[in-house]
């Protein structure tokens, strides 16, 4: 059985390899990624101090 590809709920990088803002569009992305996910904790009954923790600093390397 063939699976289909997972599809990405985040949008990629602009290039395919390194380029000079690489990192800052990877912290912006995941950003907006991880304030959504805390909405939805918080949302869930989770506190906003404990659902902003997975949102301490990331590290997108590049």
């Amino acid at each position: 059985m063939v699976r289909d590809k997972p599809r990405a709920d985040l949008p990629g990088p602009r290039k395919l390899g390194p380029y000079p803002d690489r990192e800052l569009d990877c912290q912006e992305v995941l950003e907006k990624g991880l304030l959504a996910l805390v909405e939805k904790a918080e949302a869930a009954g989770w506190d906003a101090w404990m659902s902003g923790i997975a949102a301490d600093e990331r590290d997108c390397g590049g």
